[in-house]
């Protein structure tokens, strides 16, 4: 794939120090650009060079300041789960390939079912099964939550 600059220059407006972080192997994300695009990065450094990393005169400016996010102390600013997010061991039942995404929507659809809002209630005698003729009991094309629930059980 071909490297996203645009991606690459909103990180860099964010916090330029960022291509400077390194992940538990001690690499940065330089580190992890293929050979075969180290030209087309090369070019791309070399033309914001000015941007990013203007020259500094030290005995005028002194100095450059750490980085403002080394400042902060570890697990100081938590990424919140999205609102709709599956649940951790499911999520990674998909990852691990154990579970193809189509069914973990099932079952996250299934498990809000249990806090619905809506106006329906079951003791309400004026409903009419009867009267809903594109439900079947006897369709075997759905798969039941029990039937669900025993296919997450087997993928571990």
């Amino acid at each position: 794939a071909d490297p996203s600059f645009e991606c690459v220059k909103m990180i860099l407006d964010a916090d330029k120090h960022l291509l400077s972080l390194m992940d538990c192997r001690g690499s940065t994300p330089l580190s992890y650009i293929k050979k075969e695009n180290y030209g087309i990065w090369i070019n791309f450094l070399k033309e914001n060079l000015e941007t990013y990393w203007p020259p500094r005169d030290i005995s005028t400016e002194g100095e450059e300041r750490p980085p403002p996010l080394t400042m902060r102390p570890p697990h100081s600013l938590p990424v919140p789960d999205p609102g709709h997010a599956l649940p951790l061991e499911v999520a990674a039942m998909v990852a691990n390939g154990r579970m193809q995404p189509e069914e973990a929507v099932f079952l996250d659809d299934d498990s809000s079912d249990d806090d619905d809002d809506s106006s329906y209630d079951s003791d309400d005698d004026s409903y009419d099964s009867e009267d809903d003729s594109d439900y079947s009991d006897d369709d075997d094309s759905d798969v039941d939550a029990e039937e669900m629930a025993e296919i997450c059980l087997r993928a571990g």
